[in-house]
């Protein structure tokens, strides 16, 4: 059975592989969406600011999961 924890490679891709990764960064981008709209309404910047540290700690593994598919 493959490693799916290892990072996809585009050579080693298959519409499977693609598939699954664009529907987690769909979700998390739906969660990120919801989170920073109730961050917004907050007064809390000190939990902003670690939800905005999180936020880029997620997107950073998703890179890195799928360099692949990062539009720059």
């Amino acid at each position: 059975m493959p490693n799916r924890t290892a990072a996809l490679q585009p050579d080693q891709a298959t519409p499977a592989d693609v598939d699954n990764v664009l529907n987690q960064m769909y979700a998390l981008q739906t969660d990120l969406k919801i989170l920073t709209d109730q961050l917004t309404r907050t007064r809390d910047l000190d939990l902003y600011d670690s939800a905005l540290r999180h936020i880029d700690f997620v997107r950073g593994m998703m890179h890195m999961k799928a360099p692949c598919l990062t539009r720059h």
